[in-house]
C-alpha cells in the first residue's frame, strides 16, 4: 500500500482529521505515517490504534536532513503538512518540508495552508509571513522534479460555532487518561459531547467576551460579523474538520490533483447563518456589524508586535468582507471530484450541537 505522512499529525485537529479519515476509509488503500517533534502517541491515537501500527514519527522541521531520512525511511508517497510553528518559524519549517519532500522522492506534497482561498493568503500578514515562497518552491520543484503539488483550502472551520453548546467533558467528570482512551476509542477518535462538536478547533477567536468565538457566539446570544462594500452580508464558506478529513482521504485516490483543491462544507451568507442560530435557540442574537473602513480603521490602530492575533483576526473578517470567490467563498472542486462525500451543512451542524 502507498504511504502518507501527515506532518503534524499528533494534533487533535487537522492531525486527527486527517489521520481518522484515513483509516476510515473504505478500502484502506493508504498506509498512513505521522510526523512530529516528539513520538510521543496522543490519546486519540492511541484510541482508534491501540496496536500502534501507524507509526510516529519525531523530526527536527529546522532540518531538511531530519525530514527527507524520514520521508525515505518509510517510502512515502504523500505528503500532507498541517505542521504548525507559533515561534515565528512557521516560514522556514514550510521550505524545510518542501525541501524534504524534494530530496526524498516524494510524489506529491501539500503545503499548510488549510484555510480560506489563496487570494486571501497575499493580505492576511499571519498567513503571508507563513506561506512566503512556500508555493513558488513547491512550483520550482515541480518543474524540476514532477513532484505534485497541491493547496487545500476548506473556508473557516465549522466547528468554531459549537464552541460553549456542550460542558467541558474531562473537567467535568474528571477523566483518567485511560477512561479518556476509552470514551475516544468509542467515538472512533473523538470523544463524546464538546470534543465530537468542536474537533480540536483552537479556541482563539476573537468574540470580545474572551469565548474564543468567531463571529458567532450562540451560548451567549451574540454576533459580530462583518458588512461588504455594499452594506450587505457576505457570503461564508465553512467546513467542519472532520469533513476536510474526509474530502482529503477520498482525493488520495485521484491521480492528479489541481493546483487549488478547493473543499465547501458549506457556503451561507452571515445572516443566513444568523437566522438559522435565532431559529434553532428560539432566542434573537444581539449582532454586532462592522463596516470594511471600521476594519482598516481598527487595523490601524493597532500596536504591534502586542496585537498580532488581533490583526489576524481583523484582517480575516476584512477578506471575508470582501465577499469573493477564491478568498473568503470557495468554488468547491474537490466536491465536485469527490461526489460520494457528503459534508455536513451548516444547518445540519448547529442542529446537531445546539438541539
Amino acid at each position: 500500500m502507498p504511504v502518507v505522512a501527515i506532518a503534524g499529525g499528533t494534533s487533535t485537529g487537522l492531525g486527527r482529521a486527517l489521520t481518522v479519515a484515513i483509516l476510515e476509509s473504505a478500502d484502506r488503500h493508504w498506509t498512513p505515517v505521522i510526523l512530529s517533534r516528539s513520538d510521543k502517541r496522543p490519546p486519540w491515537l492511541r484510541a482508534i490504534d491501540a496496536d500502534g501500527l501507524v507509526p510516529v514519527v519525531a523530526v527536527d522541521y529546522m532540518s531538511v536532513a531530519s525530514i527527507s531520512d524520514a520521508l525515505r525511511t518509510h517510502k512515502v508517497h504523500t505528503l500532507l503538512s498541517v505542521a504548525l510553528a507559533k515561534d515565528g518559524s512557521q516560514n522556514r519549517l514550510q521550505l524545510n518540508l518542501v525541501e524534504g519532500a524534494r530530496e526524498a522522492g516524494v510524489q506529491r506534497y501539500v503545503p499548510s495552508y488549510w484555510g480560506l482561498g489563496v487570494e486571501a493568503y497575499r493580505h492576511v500578514t499571519v498567513m503571508r509571513m507563513g506561506a512566503e515562497g512556500v508555493w513558488e518552491a513547491c512550483e520550482k520543484a515541480q518543474r524540476e522534479t514532477g513532484m505534485q503539488c497541491a493547496r487545500f483550502n476548506c473556508g473557516g472551520f465549522m466547528n468554531y460555532f459549537g464552541i460553549g453548546a456542550h460542558p467541558p467533558a474531562r473537567q467535568q467528570q474528571q477523566l483518567t487518561d485511560e477512561e479518556l482512551v476509552e470514551q475516544l476509542r468509542q467515538g472512533g477518535g473523538y470523544a463524546a459531547g464538546e470534543d465530537a462538536g468542536e474537533q480540536g478547533v483552537d479556541r482563539d477567536g476573537d468574540m470580545a467576551d474572551g469565548s474564543g468565538c468567531y463571529l458567532l457566539k450562540p451560548r451567549g446570544l451574540c454576533a459580530e460579523v462583518p458588512l461588504s462594500p455594499s452594506g450587505g452580508y457576505p457570503r461564508f464558506t465553512t467546513t467542519t474538520l472532520r469533513d476536510v478529513g474526509r474530502f482529503v482521504a477520498a482525493a488520495l485516490e485521484l491521480e492528479t490533483w489541481e493546483g487549488d483543491m478547493n473543499i465547501v462544507g458549506d457556503t451561507v451568507r452571515l445572516d443566513e447563518m444568523i437566522r438559522t442560530t435565532e431559529a434553532l435557540l428560539g432566542k434573537k442574537l444581539a449582532v454586532e456589524t462592522i463596516s470594511p473602513a471600521d476594519l482598516d480603521k481598527q487595523i490601524g490602530q493597532l500596536r504591534m508586535p502586542d496585537d498580532f492575533m488581533k490583526l489576524l483576526w481583523l484582517e480575516l473578517k476584512r477578506e471575508h468582507a470582501k465577499d469573493e470567490v477564491g478568498n473568503g467563498v470557495l468554488d468547491g472542486n474537490v466536491n465536485r471530484m469527490c461526489p460520494h462525500v457528503k459534508p455536513v451543512s451548516f444547518k445540519e451542524y448547529m442542529h446537531a450541537q445546539w438541539s
